[in-house]
This record gives structure tokens, C-alpha cells and sequence, in this order.
């Protein structure tokens, strides 16, 4: 593939961003993605006071908090606006992949993530729904193609499709 044509088709707003879009989080650098069935990734979260938590994951740390109308500080987003920001960030980086695999060259692509939770008296929230809105840009011959890649992330995006099914979550509790 030419030098120009790659960079056209993996760098959005000549900021180069050539990530492999996989769970790839142990993967040595030479590792093959075609042979990659399964990618454990592992995540530490420490309690910081308050509702506030400092997750961390190789290397990076997110910190998450909550309004002050829910005993928080206020000082980070709530964990569940960054589980929106997870999954709308996947499903834009699963996009920007199909994208790359059809040769599209994209000149932007933004998404917009909307939920309804439910806050009941009792103190239990529960989360209803999920609207995401994609809006790719892309030069006049490109634009066939948006279509058909988004349709292949609807049904490629790890998060969004962890979300429409059942997971089995495991759980278990130490005392120290």
C-alpha cells in the first residue's frame, strides 16, 4: 500500500492513529491479529473515598466520581457516563476499522451517545436505553461505502454487542 494512501485511510486530521482494534491488550508487539482468539485484559480499581475510584489499566488510570446529589465529589465523570464513553468510543473506533479494511478515507467521524436511566426511590438505577448517533465525514466518492461500514460495526463492536446479550458477570468477595 503507498505511504499517502495509508496515512489518507489511518490518520483522521493528520493526528496518526494506527490502533489495532482487538481486545489487544497482552499482545507483544509482534504478535499476528489474524492468530488472536482470545485477549484477557485486566483492570485494578482503588477506592479513593467517597463514591471516588481510580481505575487502572496498562499504565492509564481513569478516575471515576459522581454528583454531589449522589455523595460524590464531583471532581470526574460518574461510571456510568464513562461506560457510555467506552462504548460510544468503541463503536466509533470499530467504524473507523471497517472503514480502513474498505479503503474509505474518513475527514471525521463523531458520535453522539445518549442514555435513559432510570433513578427508582429505592436507590436502584437501572440503564434503558442507549442511542448512538455516527456522523462520518467523507469525500463525495467515499460516501457509498459509510453505509456499509457502519452496518458491519453494528454487528462487529465488542461493547454494543456485550450490551444486547446476556454476559455472564462472575462474582466474588474477599475480606482482608
Amino acid at each position: 500500500m503507498d505511504t499517502e494512501l495509508y496515512d489518507a485511510i489511518f490518520t483522521p486530521h493528520s493526528t496518526h492513529t494506527n490502533t489495532l482494534m482487538s481486545f489487544g491488550y497482552f499482545m507483544s508487539d509482534d504478535s499476528n491479529a489474524d492468530e488472536i482468539k482470545v485477549v484477557k485484559a485486566h483492570v485494578k480499581i482503588n477506592w479513593e473515598g467517597g463514591i471516588k475510584t481510580t481505575s487502572l489499566m496498562r499504565g492509564f488510570e481513569v478516575v471515576a466520581d459522581g454528583p454531589k446529589w449522589k455523595f460524590g465529589t464531583n471532581s470526574a465523570p460518574a461510571p456510568g457516563e464513562i461506560f457510555l464513553a467506552s462504548i460510544g468510543a468503541c463503536f466509533t473506533a470499530t467504524f473507523t476499522k471497517c472503514a480502513q479494511e474498505s479503503m474509505t478515507i474518513l475527514n471525521g467521524v463523531y458520535t453522539d451517545v445518549r442514555a435513559t436511566i432510570d433513578h427508582e426511590m429505592s436507590g436502584k438505577e437501572r440503564l434503558n436505553s442507549i442511542e448512538m448517533e455516527l456522523t462520518a465525514c467523507a469525500e463525495e466518492k467515499f460516501k457509498k461505502e459509510l453505509q456499509k461500514c457502519f452496518e458491519k460495526a453494528k454487528t462487529r463492536c465488542p461493547l454494543t454487542n456485550a450490551v444486547k446479550c446476556e454476559m455472564e458477570i462472575a462474582y466474588k468477595f474477599k475480606k482482608e
